[in-house]
């Protein structure tokens, strides 16, 4: 049997081959994505934390290291505010309050822990609201359950660079409050009627027993509530749900137009069934919603599903590069990797996006330029850095794909300076340096020797690679 260290990371599995592989997370528990594929996790104190970098990029570059894969998303901070209705148990309160006086627990902990109530201090569940039974002001919504504070919190979500920004929804309130201690919303489920499901723990005690010092211990009963737990369908205005359909008895023309469904539970378990089933009929109709719809996610869900049953072809890649939705401009680089390799019209059309408008699109190409050949990889990446929108996540991206070119990259760069480099670009440069010499390849340490002998090359230039 093999074993897969998991770290600090989150496992994904492939049904049909039942093939584990790590990927970028690792928090507590919460996991969830957005309609576009962000993943988002949650730890007790942080409530909602964006997941920027993909594990399967960093690894290409094995003397890369970052400070982190997860971004706190949430504006006001990891253990945000929260306005419980409950009042907090008694071995929460003098828990507490031995801690507060603990000169030891208060180097230690934070100083929301240091008080029994008003802060994230057991954040679990955080699900991105993706159905079809809400108004429009809820779509895209996190959902955080609070089991300490006996409620759920709602965030609005908005992009900024390579992250997420999540703001309090409600003012001065929570979205459900219980009066109830037993209340613990652990997880949330995007139903298929279109509604949020809440799973309720529904227990009298919810803590980690390292947490609860012993003669308090004795004074409770652990296990009350093991035999509960509840469900609940949270009902938007006027009671609306989306009608629910047994996909599996459509043919496969009106499973595929499920893709244009508003609920996601419709259009994921359609393409669910699709690649399940290996079905070839529905791939010209895939094409042909891929072609023909307005929807952008129906059009995304095309995409993915012709690349789960190998008929993604050149010509079709082509026509999503040019799309006017940016999220589908986005996935259709990441999908030319397969492709990346002898197509030099895709290629062309890949290298075309260095002048998006869109900081996401250029930075999933900064990631995706790894997987092309070395002189597109060079061309492509030496213009992103010059784009005005690089910044430090950026060059996360090209440091991935500069695993094989590093030593050549860093001449680009010290060429088309006059003199001295400052600044990110320094910065850049003298990874791709470090990365150079670490990978002790000839060619790419030949290539920075040759350029720095030069007499014409400024005396700066020449100590920045010699300490590098």
């Amino acid at each position: 049997k093999e074993v897969i260290p998991a770290g600090r990371r989150d496992l994904k599995m492939n049904p049909k081959t039942q093939e584990l592989e790590p990927v970028s997370g690792g928090s507590q528990f919460g996991h969830s994505m957005d309609d576009w594929g962000n993943r988002f996790v949650c730890s007790n104190s942080n409530h909602i934390q964006h997941v920027v970098y993909p594990s399967h990029y960093l690894k290409r570059n094995a003397y890369l290291a970052v400070p982190g894969v997860l971004r706190t998303a949430a504006l006001k901070g990891a253990a945000a505010p929260v306005y419980r209705q409950s009042p907090p148990e008694p071995y929460r309160v003098v828990r507490t309050a031995r801690r507060a006086a603990d000169p030891n627990f208060r180097k230690r902990l934070s100083p929301t822990e240091l008080v029994a109530t008003g802060f994230f201090t057991s954040a679990t569940g955080v699900t991105i609201y993706r159905g079809g039974a809400y108004p429009q002001e809820y779509q895209g919504n996190a959902f955080i359950g609070d089991v300490g504070g006996n409620l759920i919190h709602r965030k609005t979500m908005g992009s900024k660079g390579a992250t997420y920004v999540a703001a309090r929804a409600d003012e001065n309130t929570e979205f459900v409050t219980s009066p109830d201690n037993w209340f613990r919303p652990v997880n949330f489920v995007n139903a298929p009627d279109g509604t949020l499901w809440v799973l309720d723990m529904y227990r009298e005690t919810i803590e980690h027993p390292f947490s609860i010092p012993e003669d308090i211990k004795r004074h409770l009963d652990l296990e009350s509530g093991h035999d509960r737990g509840r469900v609940y369908r949270l009902l938007g205005p006027n009671n609306k749900v989306f009608p629910v359909q047994k996909l599996g008895n459509l043919p496969v023309d009106q499973l595929v137009l499920q893709m244009e469904s508003p609920n996601s539970w419709n259009r994921e378990t359609a393409q669910r069934l699709i690649w399940e089933r290996q079905d070839k009929a529905a791939i010209p109709h895939l094409v042909k919603l891929f072609n023909n719809s307005d929807k952008p996610l129906a059009r995304l869900h095309a995409l993915w599903t012709l690349d789960g049953l190998n008929a993604l072809d050149a010509e079709l890649l082509l026509k999503a590069l040019k799309d006017p939705e940016p999220g589908i401009r986005e996935h259709a680089i990441h999908l030319s990797e397969k492709q990346a390799q002898g197509n030099s019209e895709l290629a062309k059309a890949v290298l075309a996006l260095v002048d998006d408008p869109e900081y996401r699109v250029q930075l999933q190409l900064a990631f995706s330029l790894g997987e092309f050949d070395k002189q597109t990889a060079i061309t492509g990446l030496t213009k992103l850095v010059n784009s005005p929108v690089y910044d430090g996540d950026m060059q996360v991206a090209v440091l991935t794909s500069s695993a094989d070119i590093a030593g050549p990259l860093a001449v680009n760069f010290l060429k088309a300076s006059s003199s001295n480099l400052s600044g990110s670009k320094r910065s850049l440069v003298t990874e791709l340096l470090r990365i150079a010499g670490a990978k002790q390849q000839t060619a790419d340490a030949l290539s920075v020797l040759e350029y720095v002998s030069k007499d014409s090359v400024p005396l700066a230039q020449k100590q920045l690679v010699l300490s590098a």
